[in-house]
């Protein structure tokens, strides 16, 4: 296949990585994407002792080799993860053992120090600044290249038989859908209609046909995780270089990062990849092969990038999903407030109105805020999952029927972006309709008090911690170099 290349840039590649391109290109001079229609979450390769999921490099490797191999088992061990289980290679009928030959090499990286030639220990850079910690890893830290032989799980034999699911193509998978949700609303907009499938850099918002346009429900998520794929480019996330110019290169290989961001991610979510999406790029396909069959680096470093993609994106719906869980919390104890019997003699000393009544907000609201971090504040908090609910509530608006309710659940909310600065909170509620001039400011500041302390016993857990950390680091612009 290769006899007319400069031989030099493959005989680089380990054996590894030559197996990878020349599947690909196999796959690809046939008209095929390098990748296989059916690919699910129980087929992503995983170990067969963690369960953890093989990533980038490796993920591939293992499912061009099972579909080589005719293996239909995802899981895989080393010989010696083999043998402490008490589990043994399976044998032909002429009793020769199934795994002579049949191993597979995975490949990977640890950072080592240049001096004692041992695992990287971070620790020794504490104390250091960002430019210190960054030069002494230049100068002192490498990259070592670790490889392992594994062995599929049906050569094996005493391996428990593993469960499988069917896929329906039209089944609703709640997960992508959280997903999508979490990323229009924290991320690139979803913006639904139309006939095509895009992303537009300058505007950061991602273009989708309705559900009801795809011939499966399968082909819709693929589709939509491979355009999450390109909006990561974005330079408040990975900052890549995003063509819009079809006849480039750049372009091309933008769209083959996208692709194999979108084969992680569906493994990672259980989504099947059907015909419809793959037949969606049969156009890059000619160009993919001509790029790969001239510089196999082209699909390592897509390769990498989409790995390094994926694990941001799966970052990412962690935090969304912390952050609603945190919000929920939040709602639950503000309900709980909201239900408990308040005596006379306390009521008087707190809000005591029996029902919300609204608020003149003519010079109130987030125009009437001086300070941009003020105004910051404001904007985070109505980017969250339950932000319509936080606009109502600062617009005057009542959600509990009870203006203390309602006032109380304004304060915690702006208490998770004010953290301890009491005299921002204080100053912030008062530009909302839920300050009432009726109401003693003592009585307000004893409520910023309980917020405050609320918000900080929750951060002692991941999930509200992760509600401001998120939504600070999200507009601050962390991660935004790749």
């Amino acid at each position: 296949m290769f006899e007319n290349q400069e031989q030099s840039v493959w005989d680089k590649l380990t054996p590894q990585q030559r197996f990878v391109a020349e599947s690909v290109l196999a796959n690809l001079k046939d008209g095929l994407p390098p990748w296989e229609q059916g690919w699910i979450t129980q087929d992503a390769p995983i170990s067969a002792i963690t369960g953890k999921r093989y990533n980038g490099m490796n993920f591939l490797a293992l499912m061009l080799y099972a579909k080589e191999r005719g293996y239909t088992d995802n899981r895989w061990l080393t010989f010696n993860q083999m043998k402490e289980k008490g589990w043994r290679f399976k044998t032909n009928g002429a009793g020769e053992s199934l795994g002579k030959k049949a191993g597979m090499s995975i490949e990977y990286y640890e950072l080592r120090d240049r001096q004692t030639k041992k695992p990287y220990d971070e620790s020794v850079t504490d104390g250091m600044t960002a430019d210190e910690k960054w030069q002494y890893e230049k100068d002192n830290v490498y990259s070592w290249r670790k490889y392992y032989t594994v062995f599929n799980g049906d050569i094996i034999d005493g391996i428990p038989q593993r469960e499988v699911r069917e896929i329906d193509s039209d089944e609703i998978n709640e997960r992508v859908e959280n997903f999508l949700q979490g990323w229009s609303e924290n991320e690139s907009e979803i913006l639904y209609g139309g006939d095509k499938a895009y992303y537009v850099p300058d505007t950061d918002k991602t273009h989708l046909p309705t559900r009801h346009s795809f011939k499966s429900m399968q082909g819709f998520y693929g589709t939509a995780l491979h355009e999450v794929g390109h909006s990561t480019g974005h330079p408040s996330r990975l900052n890549r270089v995003l063509s819009t110019d079809k006849s480039s290169s750049e372009y091309a290989e933008e769209e083959l990062r996208a692709e194999f961001v979108s084969v992680f991610l569906c493994a990672e979510f259980g989504v099947r990849q059907d015909a419809e999406h793959l037949q969606n790029n049969s156009s890059y396909i000619k160009g993919w092969y001509r790029q790969i069959q001239g510089d196999p680096n082209v699909l390592m470093a897509a390769l990498a990038d989409a790995n390094k993609i994926a694990k941001y994106v799966m970052g990412q719906e962690k935090e969304f999903a912390e952050q609603k869980q945190g919000e929920n919390e939040m709602e639950q104890q503000e309900e709980n407030k909201s239900d408990v019997f308040v005596r006379p003699s306390e009521a008087a000393a707190s809000v005591v109105v029996a029902r919300a009544v609204p608020v003149d907000m003519a010079e109130r609201g987030v125009e009437s805020l001086t300070r941009m971090n003020d105004r910051d504040v404001v904007e985070k908090a109505s980017s969250t999952y339950s932000g319509e609910k936080f606009k109502k509530l600062y617009n005057g608006g009542s959600i509990f029927g009870r203006a203390d309710s309602d006032a109380r659940a304004l304060m915690t909310r702006l208490a998770v972006f004010t953290g301890q600065d009491k005299e921002q909170l204080i100053r912030v509620f008062q530009s909302s309709g839920q300050c009432r001039e009726d109401i003693p400011l003592e009585t307000y500041e004893k409520m910023a008090d309980e917020a405050m302390a609320l918000v900080a016993e929750k951060r002692g857990s991941s999930p509200l911690q992760a509600v401001a950390a998120a939504n600070h680091n999200r507009r601050a612009g962390v991660n935004a170099k790749a």
